[in-house]
């Protein structure tokens, strides 16, 4: 077996909102749990894993997307300590422009909108509650496709 986790953000606290945060409690609580049933391997071992058909065992990557820095304030020192090999795809592009990536500013205005309803008719995608933390989440995740 082979699994990939990809994860965006690991905060100290988290309102998982829009569920694109992990608490770092629930990310130490997680590598407990993966180091017990698989073996931590880095991505390019696994892509090479699965190019050769030759794997036997229980093996895990784990990635980070967009270089958030709560990578090197939280995530950073865990690894470290626990010997984790991760894989880190950094989007350069907020950094150059001086901005946030345009999924945190769609999220932030979803966040927060004291808009309660929005109408999508006119594009075939429906009404949306946006009262709640809850609606604002099912919103999202129908955008996102899950």
């Amino acid at each position: 077996m082979l699994i990939i986790l990809a994860y965006h953000n690991v905060v100290e606290q988290s309102d998982n909102y829009l569920y694109m945060d992990v608490s770092a409690a629930v990310f130490r609580k997680q590598v407990e749990i993966i180091k017990k049933y698989f073996t931590i391997i880095p991505l390019e071992k696994a892509v090479a894993l699965l190019e050769q058909g030759a794997w036997q065992g229980n093996y895990l990557s784990i990635t980070f997307d967009d270089g958030y820095r709560n990578l090197y304030t939280t995530v950073f020192p865990l690894v470290k300590n626990e010997r984790l090999p991760i894989t880190v795809f950094v989007n350069t592009m907020p950094m150059e422009a001086n901005h946030l990536l345009w999924v945190d500013r769609l999220m932030a205005v979803i966040k927060q909108t004291r808009v309660s309803c929005l109408n999508l008719r006119q594009f075939d995608m429906g009404v949306y509650l946006l009262g709640s933390l809850e609606e604002k989440n099912k919103f999202v995740c129908r955008l996102s496709g899950d």
